[in-house]
């Protein structure tokens, strides 16, 4: 996982932005290379008016080791991923669920 901003990866869906933009989300997703990213993280959502498309990433906060200071990890949803969300059993948990690996 990275602190620099990936690149947005648009996909087709049948979600509507409105569903998922600002949901909380429990996850644990491969990484590339070797690992395993797991947690909770907010679903952000932006569409592309052209063509409808929807980039949905997860975004996470997580302590630096140095103090109070908190690293934000952008972690974009190919189209396999998003297509993969369901709704989470334990909606004060999280309201959805995406495991992967």
């Amino acid at each position: 996982m990275s602190s620099e901003q990936p690149d947005q990866i648009w996909v087709n869906t049948n979600w509507r932005i409105d569903q998922l933009n600002e949901k909380i989300i429990e996850f644990r997703l491969p990484l590339k290379g070797s690992g395993i990213a797991s947690g909770i993280g907010e679903l952000s959502v932006a569409s592309r008016i052209s063509d409808d498309l929807l980039s949905v990433q997860i975004v996470t906060e997580q302590p630096t080791g140095a103090g109070l200071e908190r690293r934000q990890t952008v972690i974009p949803l190919s189209e396999k991923y998003v297509s993969g969300l369901e709704p989470h059993q334990n909606r004060q948990l999280a309201q959805f669920r995406l495991v992967m690996a």
